[in-house]
Protein backbone atom coordinates (compact mmCIF):
# COMPACT_ATOMS: atom_id res chain seq x y z
CA UNK A 1 0.00 0.00 0.00
CA UNK A 2 1.29 3.30 -0.79
CA UNK A 3 0.61 6.09 2.47
CA UNK A 4 1.24 10.21 1.27
CA UNK A 5 1.37 12.21 4.42
CA UNK A 6 0.99 15.47 4.76
CA UNK A 7 0.56 17.20 7.59
CA UNK A 8 0.55 21.07 9.06
CA UNK A 9 3.12 21.31 11.89
CA UNK A 10 1.60 21.13 15.33
CA UNK A 11 2.12 24.58 16.32
CA UNK A 12 4.87 24.76 19.40
CA UNK A 13 5.70 21.30 19.03
CA UNK A 14 5.74 18.96 15.92
CA UNK A 15 7.11 19.92 12.41
CA UNK A 16 5.36 18.39 9.34
CA UNK A 17 8.99 16.98 8.78
CA UNK A 18 9.21 15.33 12.55
CA UNK A 19 5.51 13.72 11.47
CA UNK A 20 6.75 12.30 8.23
CA UNK A 21 9.91 11.41 9.76
CA UNK A 22 7.69 9.29 12.27
CA UNK A 23 6.08 7.78 9.83
CA UNK A 24 8.38 6.64 7.88
CA UNK A 25 10.12 5.21 10.77
CA UNK A 26 6.92 3.53 12.19
CA UNK A 27 5.87 2.02 9.66
CA UNK A 28 8.21 -0.40 7.46
CA UNK A 29 5.31 -2.49 5.16
CA UNK A 30 4.22 -0.47 3.37
CA UNK A 31 5.57 2.69 1.41
CA UNK A 32 5.22 6.24 2.44
CA UNK A 33 5.79 8.87 0.57
CA UNK A 34 5.57 12.41 2.71
CA UNK A 35 4.79 15.76 1.96
CA UNK A 36 5.47 18.54 4.43
CA UNK A 37 2.43 21.40 4.56
CA UNK A 38 1.43 24.82 5.56
CA UNK A 39 -1.11 27.63 5.71
CA UNK A 40 1.52 30.07 5.91
CA UNK A 41 2.34 30.00 9.46
CA UNK A 42 4.56 27.58 10.63
CA UNK A 43 6.57 25.21 8.19
CA UNK A 44 6.25 27.63 5.29
CA UNK A 45 9.64 27.53 4.42
CA UNK A 46 9.94 23.47 4.91
CA UNK A 47 7.01 23.28 2.43
CA UNK A 48 8.80 24.98 -0.55
CA UNK A 49 11.55 24.41 -2.84
CA UNK A 50 14.31 26.63 -2.91
CA UNK A 51 17.81 27.27 -1.80
CA UNK A 52 18.11 28.16 1.46
CA UNK A 53 19.78 31.63 2.34
CA UNK A 54 20.09 33.42 5.59
CA UNK A 55 19.77 36.91 5.96
CA UNK A 56 20.18 39.49 9.21
CA UNK A 57 17.11 41.59 10.01
CA UNK A 58 15.22 42.44 13.64
CA UNK A 59 12.50 40.06 15.64
CA UNK A 60 9.34 41.74 17.17
CA UNK A 61 11.12 43.18 20.24
CA UNK A 62 13.49 45.11 17.55
CA UNK A 63 16.28 42.66 18.75
CA UNK A 64 19.12 41.63 16.23
CA UNK A 65 18.24 38.24 14.30
CA UNK A 66 19.38 35.82 11.32
CA UNK A 67 16.48 34.50 9.54
CA UNK A 68 16.19 31.79 6.73
CA UNK A 69 14.63 32.87 3.43
CA UNK A 70 14.40 30.45 0.35
CA UNK A 71 15.06 31.38 -3.07
CA UNK A 72 13.52 29.71 -6.54
CA UNK A 73 14.80 30.72 -9.41
CA UNK A 74 13.52 34.62 -8.76
CA UNK A 75 10.75 33.81 -6.31
CA UNK A 76 12.04 34.79 -2.79
CA UNK A 77 10.09 32.83 0.35
CA UNK A 78 9.39 34.43 3.81
CA UNK A 79 7.90 32.83 6.63
CA UNK A 80 7.11 35.64 8.51
CA UNK A 81 6.70 33.77 11.82
CA UNK A 82 10.74 33.26 11.89
CA UNK A 83 10.79 37.01 12.53
CA UNK A 84 7.23 37.88 14.19
CA UNK A 85 6.68 34.49 16.01
CA UNK A 86 5.01 34.75 19.14
CA UNK A 87 7.35 31.91 20.25
CA UNK A 88 10.00 34.46 19.69
CA UNK A 89 8.69 36.68 22.80
CA UNK A 90 9.25 35.66 26.64
CA UNK A 91 6.12 35.00 28.14
CA UNK A 92 6.47 38.03 30.37
CA UNK A 93 6.45 40.39 27.86
CA UNK A 94 3.88 39.71 24.78
CA UNK A 95 2.37 43.27 24.33
CA UNK A 96 1.09 44.46 21.54
CA UNK A 97 2.21 47.57 22.56
CA UNK A 98 5.85 46.52 22.88
CA UNK A 99 5.44 44.67 19.47
CA UNK A 100 6.53 45.53 15.80
CA UNK A 101 6.77 44.18 11.97
CA UNK A 102 9.40 46.37 11.06
CA UNK A 103 12.06 43.44 11.05
CA UNK A 104 9.68 42.17 7.95
CA UNK A 105 9.92 45.50 6.33
CA UNK A 106 13.93 45.11 6.54
CA UNK A 107 14.17 41.95 5.54
CA UNK A 108 11.95 42.69 2.37
CA UNK A 109 14.06 45.73 1.35
CA UNK A 110 17.34 43.55 1.62
CA UNK A 111 16.18 40.91 -0.33
CA UNK A 112 14.46 43.96 -3.05
CA UNK A 113 18.33 44.78 -3.66
CA UNK A 114 18.80 41.22 -5.31
CA UNK A 115 15.95 41.95 -7.70
CA UNK A 116 13.76 39.52 -7.34
CA UNK A 117 10.61 38.73 -9.61
CA UNK A 118 8.29 38.08 -6.53
CA UNK A 119 8.37 38.20 -2.69
CA UNK A 120 5.60 35.36 -1.38
CA UNK A 121 5.51 36.17 2.42
CA UNK A 122 3.56 33.34 4.65
CA UNK A 123 1.63 34.83 7.46
CA UNK A 124 0.94 33.13 10.87
CA UNK A 125 1.76 32.79 14.51
CA UNK A 126 2.72 36.51 14.59
CA UNK A 127 3.52 38.15 18.46
CA UNK A 128 2.30 41.68 16.87
CA UNK A 129 -0.60 43.66 15.90
CA UNK A 130 0.81 46.98 13.94
CA UNK A 131 -1.19 46.07 10.75
CA UNK A 132 1.85 46.09 9.44
CA UNK A 133 2.83 49.95 10.03
CA UNK A 134 6.49 49.14 11.46
CA UNK A 135 6.86 46.16 8.49
CA UNK A 136 5.99 49.58 5.84
CA UNK A 137 7.91 52.30 7.37
CA UNK A 138 11.14 50.14 7.09
CA UNK A 139 10.07 50.16 3.40
CA UNK A 140 9.81 54.06 2.83
CA UNK A 141 5.88 54.63 3.99
CA UNK A 142 5.66 57.28 6.16
CA UNK A 143 2.52 57.36 8.83
CA UNK A 144 2.59 60.39 10.82
CA UNK A 145 0.39 62.18 13.56
CA UNK A 146 1.04 66.10 13.56
CA UNK A 147 4.15 65.94 11.12
CA UNK A 148 5.49 63.25 13.25
CA UNK A 149 5.74 59.53 12.37
CA UNK A 150 3.60 57.26 15.11
CA UNK A 151 5.26 54.44 17.02
CA UNK A 152 5.38 51.41 14.67
CA UNK A 153 3.16 49.17 17.29
CA UNK A 154 0.26 48.29 17.97
CA UNK A 155 -0.44 51.94 19.49
CA UNK A 156 1.03 54.03 16.46
CA UNK A 157 -2.17 52.58 14.61
CA UNK A 158 -4.82 54.69 16.70
CA UNK A 159 -2.76 57.79 15.92
CA UNK A 160 -2.43 57.96 12.26
CA UNK A 161 -3.95 60.98 10.85
CA UNK A 162 -2.03 60.91 7.62
CA UNK A 163 0.29 58.32 5.20
CA UNK A 164 2.73 59.32 2.87
CA UNK A 165 4.23 57.12 0.16
CA UNK A 166 6.96 58.43 -0.80
CA UNK A 167 9.63 56.45 -3.24
CA UNK A 168 9.06 52.56 -2.45
CA UNK A 169 10.51 50.30 -4.73
CA UNK A 170 7.84 47.59 -7.20
CA UNK A 171 7.93 44.78 -6.57
CA UNK A 172 5.19 42.19 -6.77
CA UNK A 173 4.09 40.29 -3.20
CA UNK A 174 2.27 37.93 -2.57
CA UNK A 175 0.87 37.10 1.21
CA UNK A 176 -0.13 33.68 2.02
CA UNK A 177 -2.01 33.70 5.01
CA UNK A 178 -3.28 31.16 7.66
CA UNK A 179 -6.82 32.62 8.05
CA UNK A 180 -9.10 34.00 6.15
CA UNK A 181 -10.03 36.45 8.81
CA UNK A 182 -10.94 39.94 8.27
CA UNK A 183 -9.58 43.37 9.45
CA UNK A 184 -11.74 43.52 12.84
CA UNK A 185 -10.93 40.16 13.21
CA UNK A 186 -7.31 40.69 14.73
CA UNK A 187 -8.94 41.21 18.07
CA UNK A 188 -9.63 37.24 18.53
CA UNK A 189 -6.11 36.61 18.75
CA UNK A 190 -5.23 39.72 20.49
CA UNK A 191 -5.34 38.57 24.43
CA UNK A 192 -2.81 35.53 23.31
CA UNK A 193 -0.38 38.15 22.00
CA UNK A 194 -0.44 39.73 25.50
CA UNK A 195 -3.46 42.23 24.94
CA UNK A 196 -4.71 43.11 28.13
CA UNK A 197 -8.04 45.36 28.69
CA UNK A 198 -6.86 48.50 27.72
CA UNK A 199 -4.58 47.09 24.84
CA UNK A 200 -8.16 45.70 23.52
CA UNK A 201 -9.28 49.05 23.52
CA UNK A 202 -6.42 50.49 21.70
CA UNK A 203 -6.39 48.40 19.25
CA UNK A 204 -10.33 48.73 18.38
CA UNK A 205 -9.24 52.01 17.97
CA UNK A 206 -6.39 51.41 15.66
CA UNK A 207 -8.81 49.63 13.67
CA UNK A 208 -11.44 52.49 13.82
CA UNK A 209 -8.74 54.12 12.41
CA UNK A 210 -8.16 52.68 9.47
CA UNK A 211 -11.53 52.56 8.63
CA UNK A 212 -11.67 55.96 8.83
CA UNK A 213 -8.15 56.32 6.45
CA UNK A 214 -8.70 53.70 3.90
CA UNK A 215 -12.95 53.58 3.96
CA UNK A 216 -15.61 50.95 5.29
CA UNK A 217 -14.80 48.59 2.28
CA UNK A 218 -11.70 47.91 4.03
CA UNK A 219 -12.90 46.21 6.89
CA UNK A 220 -14.28 43.72 4.03
CA UNK A 221 -10.80 42.49 2.72
CA UNK A 222 -10.34 38.60 2.78
CA UNK A 223 -7.45 38.14 4.68
CA UNK A 224 -7.04 41.78 5.75
CA UNK A 225 -7.19 40.17 9.66
CA UNK A 226 -4.35 37.62 9.61
CA UNK A 227 -1.01 38.48 11.60
CA UNK A 228 -2.27 41.25 13.45
CA UNK A 229 -3.68 43.17 10.24
CA UNK A 230 -0.13 43.43 8.05
CA UNK A 231 -1.85 41.60 4.76
CA UNK A 232 -4.49 44.59 4.86
CA UNK A 233 -2.06 47.65 4.49
CA UNK A 234 0.35 45.34 2.06
CA UNK A 235 -2.60 45.45 -0.33
CA UNK A 236 -3.85 48.75 0.14
CA UNK A 237 -0.34 50.21 -0.05
CA UNK A 238 2.04 48.02 -1.97
CA UNK A 239 -0.48 46.20 -4.09
CA UNK A 240 -0.04 42.73 -2.39
CA UNK A 241 -1.88 40.12 -3.77
CA UNK A 242 -3.31 37.94 -0.51
CA UNK A 243 -4.28 34.14 -0.80
CA UNK A 244 -4.15 31.65 1.08
CA UNK A 245 -1.41 29.81 2.28
CA UNK A 246 -2.73 26.42 2.60
CA UNK A 247 -3.89 26.37 -1.09
CA UNK A 248 -0.87 28.29 -2.19
CA UNK A 249 1.34 25.84 -0.71
CA UNK A 250 -0.64 22.88 -2.29
CA UNK A 251 -0.84 24.25 -5.64
CA UNK A 252 2.79 25.15 -5.66
CA UNK A 253 4.20 21.19 -4.42
CA UNK A 254 1.28 20.00 -7.04
CA UNK A 255 -0.17 18.02 -4.20
CA UNK A 256 -3.28 16.77 -6.25
CA UNK A 257 -1.02 15.34 -9.42
CA UNK A 258 1.08 13.77 -6.55
CA UNK A 259 -1.99 12.16 -4.40
CA UNK A 260 -3.19 10.44 -7.42
CA UNK A 261 -1.36 7.35 -7.30
CA UNK A 262 -1.76 6.92 -3.84
CA UNK A 263 -3.62 4.24 -1.80
CA UNK A 264 -4.15 6.72 1.81
CA UNK A 265 -3.79 9.98 2.57
CA UNK A 266 -3.08 11.21 6.11
CA UNK A 267 -2.78 14.37 7.09
CA UNK A 268 -2.57 16.43 10.87
CA UNK A 269 -2.48 19.19 12.64
CA UNK A 270 -2.21 20.33 16.23
CA UNK A 271 -6.01 20.68 16.83
CA UNK A 272 -9.42 20.74 14.66
CA UNK A 273 -12.19 22.81 15.39
CA UNK A 274 -14.69 24.51 13.44
CA UNK A 275 -11.91 27.07 11.93
CA UNK A 276 -10.92 24.08 9.94
CA UNK A 277 -12.84 24.40 7.06
CA UNK A 278 -12.20 27.56 6.34
CA UNK A 279 -9.03 26.98 4.49
CA UNK A 280 -6.94 24.80 7.23
CA UNK A 281 -4.48 22.40 5.49
CA UNK A 282 -6.55 19.16 7.14
CA UNK A 283 -9.71 20.11 5.33
CA UNK A 284 -8.21 21.05 1.83
CA UNK A 285 -6.55 17.67 1.73
CA UNK A 286 -9.50 16.11 2.92
CA UNK A 287 -11.30 17.90 -0.13
CA UNK A 288 -8.47 16.80 -2.64
CA UNK A 289 -9.09 13.40 -1.53
CA UNK A 290 -12.62 13.00 -1.52
CA UNK A 291 -12.62 14.58 -4.90
CA UNK A 292 -9.66 11.57 -6.35
CA UNK A 293 -11.59 8.76 -4.41
CA UNK A 294 -8.88 8.49 -1.81
CA UNK A 295 -9.66 8.33 1.84
CA UNK A 296 -8.26 10.76 4.29
CA UNK A 297 -7.50 10.22 8.12
CA UNK A 298 -6.59 13.45 10.41
CA UNK A 299 -4.32 12.77 13.41
CA UNK A 300 -4.57 15.78 15.36
CA UNK A 301 -3.26 16.76 18.72
CA UNK A 302 -7.24 17.72 19.54
CA UNK A 303 -10.59 17.96 18.53
CA UNK A 304 -12.69 20.92 19.49
CA UNK A 305 -16.00 22.09 18.55
CA UNK A 306 -15.76 20.32 15.33
CA UNK A 307 -19.17 20.96 13.19
CA UNK A 308 -20.45 17.31 11.22
CA UNK A 309 -19.82 18.73 7.74
CA UNK A 310 -15.87 19.13 8.22
CA UNK A 311 -16.00 15.60 10.29
CA UNK A 312 -17.89 14.01 7.43
CA UNK A 313 -14.94 14.52 5.29
CA UNK A 314 -12.70 12.60 6.28
CA UNK A 315 -12.67 8.65 6.64
CA UNK A 316 -11.42 9.09 10.46
CA UNK A 317 -10.07 11.55 12.92
CA UNK A 318 -7.43 10.09 15.30
CA UNK A 319 -6.57 12.54 18.48
CA UNK A 320 -2.82 11.67 19.34
CA UNK A 321 -3.70 12.34 23.19
CA UNK A 322 -4.01 8.85 25.40
CA UNK A 323 -6.53 10.22 28.01
CA UNK A 324 -7.18 13.44 29.84
CA UNK A 325 -4.10 15.34 29.58
CA UNK A 326 -3.08 19.14 29.73
CA UNK A 327 -1.77 20.78 26.89
CA UNK A 328 2.05 21.59 28.30
CA UNK A 329 2.15 17.78 28.75
CA UNK A 330 0.70 16.72 26.09
CA UNK A 331 2.70 19.01 23.41
CA UNK A 332 5.94 17.59 25.47
CA UNK A 333 5.40 14.08 24.70
CA UNK A 334 3.73 14.53 20.90
CA UNK A 335 6.36 12.31 19.61
CA UNK A 336 5.87 9.66 21.78
CA UNK A 337 2.26 9.75 21.31
CA UNK A 338 2.24 10.15 17.62
CA UNK A 339 4.36 6.86 17.00
CA UNK A 340 1.72 5.02 18.83
CA UNK A 341 -0.84 6.54 17.37
CA UNK A 342 0.54 6.10 13.88
CA UNK A 343 0.74 2.12 14.45
CA UNK A 344 -2.71 1.39 15.80
CA UNK A 345 -4.29 3.89 12.70
CA UNK A 346 -2.17 1.73 9.75
CA UNK A 347 -2.98 -1.20 11.42
CA UNK A 348 -7.07 -0.45 10.96
CA UNK A 349 -6.83 0.70 7.65
CA UNK A 350 -4.67 -2.00 5.92
CA UNK A 351 -6.38 -4.74 8.13
CA UNK A 352 -2.82 -5.47 9.42
CA UNK A 353 -2.15 -8.37 11.94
Amino acid sequence: MRILVAPNPFKESLSAKDFIKIFKEEIKKHEVIGIPLSDGGDGFLDALPGELLFLATTGPLDEEIEVPVKKDGQTYYIESARILGLNLVPQDRRDPGSTTSKGLGRLIKEIMKEEPGEIVVGFGGSATVDFGIGALSALGIRFLDGGKDVEPTAIGVRGIKRVVKEIVDEVRIICACDVENLPPDVLIYAPQKGADEDMMKTIQDGIENIEKIFGAESMQIKYGGASGGIPLLFHLLLGAKLTSGAEYVLNKVGFQDRAKNTDLIITGEGKLDRQTRFGKVPYLVAKIGSELGIKVVAIVGGVEDLDPDTEKIFSGIFPIAPGPIGLKDLMAEAESYLRFTARQVVKILTKEE
